[in-house]
């Protein structure tokens, strides 16, 4: 086992730990019960910049990913007011 541990360590990862998971504008607009298309005509309204964009690129997934902190925290502030 202590060959195992010793590779693992040469998959690092971002300073603090792992990165938490993005989610698609369609698995964010599921959690916040509102259509994708109204999620997403509101982060491109607010200015919130997609993390990975790979609707341009040849990618078998074709998805924009958010990270889910900044769009729960813009969503709940566009809800209360």
């Amino acid at each position: 086992m202590a060959h195992l541990s010793r590779s693992l360590t040469r998959f690092n990862f971002a300073p603090g730990g792992p990165r938490p998971p993005l989610r698609t504008c369609c698995e964010l607009a599921e959690e916040l019960g509102t259509t994708p298309m109204a999620l997403g005509k509101a982060l491109q309204k607010a200015g919130i910049q997609p993390l990975i964009d790979n609707r341009k690129v040849g990618a078998a997934n074709r998805a924009v990913w958010y990270d889910p902190r900044i769009v729960r925290a813009f969503w709940k502030e566009k809800n209360s007011a």
